[in-house]
C-alpha cells in the first residue's frame, strides 16, 4: 500500500457516467493499493469494510471495472488500465 496522503485516479473513470458511484469507489481503493506498475490484490473483505458494502456488491463493482475494461484481472491480482 503507498503511504501518502493521497492518490492519483484516471479522470476518464470518474468521469465515466455509466459507471457506478461503488465501482468508482472501489477503483480508487484499488489505486491506493496498487505498486508502480498498477498491480494490486487487496482482500475483498478489506475494499467491503472500507466501503462498508457487502462482498458481493465489491465483486459486482469489480465486474463492472472488468467489463469496462479499466481493469485487468489476472488470477488474483488486479492491473489497472
Amino acid at each position: 500500500m503507498k503511504k501518502i496522503g493521497y492518490v492519483r485516479v484516471k479522470a476518464n473513470v470518474l468521469r465515466d457516467p455509466n459507471l457506478s458511484m461503488i465501482a468508482k469507489s472501489v477503483y480508487s481503493l484499488l489505486c491506493i493499493y496498487s505498486d508502480d506498475d498498477g498491480k494490486c490484490h487487496p482482500p475483498t473483505t478489506l475494499l467491503s469494510e472500507y466501503l462498508n458494502v457487502s462482498g458481493r456488491t465489491v465483486v459486482r463493482a469489480v465486474e463492472e471495472l472488468i467489463d469496462k475494461n479499466y481493469v485487468v484481472k489476472n488470477e488474483r491480482t488486479f492491473i489497472l488500465n
